[in-house]
């Protein structure tokens, strides 16, 4: 994944991190992807809509948080923006 990061030219923009979503605090980010099972979107939509900033953008595929309303859709990827 960041040798494709490194190809596309975005070294220092973009990054991927390794780790606990639950135990993370995710205010500091304005883009959030996300392969999340339909068990945990619930959860995530909540932890999302409590510490993500107004405006970050999080893009989920295949599965749909269950409140909020997807801004794009291709196929089987939504883009959310964060009220």
């Amino acid at each position: 994944t960041w040798l494709k990061i490194q190809v596309a030219g975005l070294s220092g923009k973009a990054f991927v991190k390794w780790g606990n979503m639950w135990k993370e605090d995710l205010s500091k980010y304005n883009v959030i992807v996300v392969y999340g099972f339909p068990t945990i979107m619930k959860d995530l939509e909540a932890k999302l809509d409590a510490e993500l900033p107004v405006g970050a953008r999080v893009i989920s595929h295949a599965f749909q948080f269950p409140n909020w309303k997807p801004i794009k859709q291709s196929e089987s990827v939504f883009l959310y923006i964060k009220k």
